[in-house]
């Protein structure tokens, strides 16, 4: 995988003594009041899109150019 995103979360995420903070959290641990229903709707419309919307998940498919 690759990008700026995921290149930071390798290099900090869970490194105490790293000056960044980087988490990864899905969307309703971060926003309990959102709506469960447009979650739910997004996975049966795309799974693997809803994953990295909502499910905080890497994207596994997108291609370098």
């Amino acid at each position: 995988m690759t990008g700026v995103l995921y290149e930071a979360f390798v290099k900090h995420h869970g490194k105490d003594k790293s000056p960044v903070m980087v988490w990864k959290a899905d969307t309703l641990t971060m926003n309990p009041s959102f709506r469960q229903e447009v979650i739910d709707a997004a996975y049966e419309q795309d799974a693997a899109a809803a994953d990295a919307e909502y499910g905080s998940e890497w994207l596994s498919d997108v291609r370098q150019h």
